[in-house]
């Protein structure tokens, strides 16, 4: 049987191109594709930083799309569009997997723990 999958993809600012949603929602629809699992939702954040949380409509239909059960997977094209601060990140994994779904990257695919702890740490770094 086929998972379920649902895709977030996410732009930081304003001067960056609007373009590049559909750009990380393609390479997530083909990854999908290539793994046998339909996706059920797409979910995107435009012309906002990943430090904010509460302030991005499209991961909080996420998470409320997540805790509604019948997902199975959150993929997007790599961690640091879920957030770029780390208790944010730790936040959004935790939620993921208290409900048993597996977070994919199109970059490197299924995302463990350790991976992600450092994936996170990176990214907040990156926006200090």
């Amino acid at each position: 049987m086929p998972k379920n999958a649902i895709i977030y993809a996410r732009y930081s600012t304003d001067l960056q191109n609007e373009e590049t949603i559909d750009a990380q929602i393609s390479a997530c629809h083909d990854y999908a594709e290539r793994q046998g699992w339909i996706v059920e939702q797409v979910f995107s954040d435009k012309a906002v930083t990943g430090t904010s949380f509460k302030s991005r409509p499209g991961i909080q239909n996420l998470l409320r799309r997540v805790k509604q059960g019948g997902v199975d997977i959150v993929l997007c094209t790599a961690t640091d569009r879920l957030s770029r601060d780390s208790e944010h990140s730790h936040h959004i994994y935790k939620t993921l997997t208290h409900h048993r779904i597996e977070l994919h990257t199109s970059q490197s695919g299924k995302v463990n723990s350790l991976e992600f702890g450092l994936r996170a740490t990176i990214a907040q770094d990156f926006i200090a």
